[in-house]
């Protein structure tokens, strides 16, 4: 069976308003973060959330996604954790809130040690 262009982009417009109402649902209920912060890195600026005092006692907890594609959002439910110590969250390029050059050639194997 063939689909219409009109059916490929009525599908593709409903699978974007899905997604998108998941990310909104997935911060409902978020505490804010302490700070946010943009970082230059070859290829494009990364988004770097902090929840926590980053000068506490404890050592700062530092997690990093899979991607490109996915996003730091999946982490918020580690958010409590910054009572005790520093939560440090970031999207490496081509995720979430960084920027998304979407070039291969920014995609080395060790970009996400480089970037951290």
């Amino acid at each position: 069976m063939m689909m219409s262009r009109r059916t490929l982009i009525g599908g593709a417009v409903a699978a974007a308003a899905l997604v998108s109402r998941k990310v909104y649902a997935a911060e409902a209920g978020v505490p804010a973060a302490d700070r946010e912060l943009r970082v230059p890195v070859k290829g494009g600026s990364l988004y770097v959330r902090v929840n926590g005092d980053l000068a506490g006692p404890r050592t700062p907890l530092m997690l990093v996604h899979g991607g490109p594609g996915a996003a730091l959002w999946q982490f918020f439910p580690t958010l409590p954790l910054a009572t005790d110590r520093a939560i440090i969250l970031y999207d490496p390029l081509d995720s979430g809130r960084s920027d998304a050059p979407g070039e291969p050639r920014h995609r080395p194997v060790d970009r996400p040690a480089v970037q951290t």
